[in-house]
């Protein structure tokens, strides 16, 4: 399906069986080919048991051909009991938009209604940000996530590396561990202190932690813009939407038993969700609650187990 204005009714470009047998709704080629930029195309797809190694390559190849023209490509998985968010991903990574796995109602009014927006209309394009730590007042840093996401240092200014794609309405957050300094580094090496620095004399920015700078390109642009802002050293209460992302981080880290969970449990995910959950209209969090409530019910292989890691 597609349709270049998100005021407009959506059109049924194409249905076509995808590679493999399952199948997939999306605009025809000669129905993108040339379209203004802004065009979004939905590709639905299903029956990921069904794709092997070349009909990905053959998905693949498609999304990349309708991102050439400048079309946003979200993709769409459905289905139940066959959670395939790798193949999601890199099919949206190539086509130049997000996805979304659709495995209950609530989900797709979630992503074809309540935030219609930011998958059908992109805002920005190639959006990336690099954050530079302030030695004077941070012994070390850590990125929570966001893993296959990074870039070299070198990569944030040239604007032929390609990132990320972000929708109207869309928000993103970026978590980071930070040790003061003074403090010990956890799991950091052992090694003297520096006697020498290149370091000016004190100014101004030794009262910054942080200066965060973010690129971006309009949607139909090629080239970046730049936007900076410092982040001071001075104490501030953690709002509700910054505790309920630390909540959620901490339950992906359980999950991965992540060593940087240290004593962190099941009880302290569901005591920091309950208390930043605020207005919940839709019942978003509230899933997110008894998912924490079963996960934490689960039984924790040992090594003499089957399936312990």
């Amino acid at each position: 399906m597609a349709t270049s204005d998100p005021d407009d009714t959506m059109q049924e470009g194409g249905v076509r069986p995808a590679p493999d047998g399952g199948v997939a709704a999306a605009a025809r080629r000669e129905d993108f080919f040339g379209h203004p930029r802004g065009l979004s195309t939905l590709f639905f797809t299903e029956l990921w048991e069904r794709f092997s190694y070349y009909g990905m390559r053959a998905l693949l190849v498609l999304y990349m051909t309708a991102a050439a023209t400048g079309t946003a490509n979200p993709g769409l998985g459905f289905g139940t009991g066959n959670l395939q968010d790798a193949k999601m991903e890199q099919i949206a990574d190539h086509g130049n938009g997000n996805f979304h796995y659709i495995d209950s109602a609530l989900e797709a009014r979630k992503s074809l209604v309540s935030e219609a927006g930011g998958t059908l209309v992109t805002i920005a394009k190639d959006v990336k940000v690099q954050i530079e730590f302030n030695p004077t007042t941070v012994a070390g840093y850590r990125l929570i996530g966001y893993e296959n996401r990074l870039l070299a240092d070198e990569d944030f200014n040239d604007d032929t590396k390609d990132a990320g794609e972000l929708g109207a309405g869309h928000s993103v957050v970026a978590l980071y561990e930070v040790v003061p300094a003074g403090m010990a580094v956890p799991g950091g090496p052992e090694v003297d202190p520096l006697r020498y620095s290149d370091r000016a004399e004190p100014t101004g920015v030794d009262t910054e932690v942080a200066f965060v700078k973010l690129r971006y390109k309009e949607p139909d642009g090629d080239v970046s813009r730049l936007l900076t802002q410092p982040v001071m050293d001075r104490p501030v209460e953690a709002s509700g939407e910054t505790r309920w992302a630390a909540a959620v981080a901490g339950f992906g880290m359980l999950l991965r038993e992540s060593p940087y969970a240290d004593d962190f449990s099941w009880a302290d995910v569901m005591e920091l969700a309950r208390g930043a959950r605020g207005d919940d209209p839709n019942g978003y969090r509230g899933e997110f609650l008894r998912l924490v409530e079963i996960a934490g019910t689960l039984p924790v292989p040992t090594d003499d187990e089957p399936g312990a890691r």
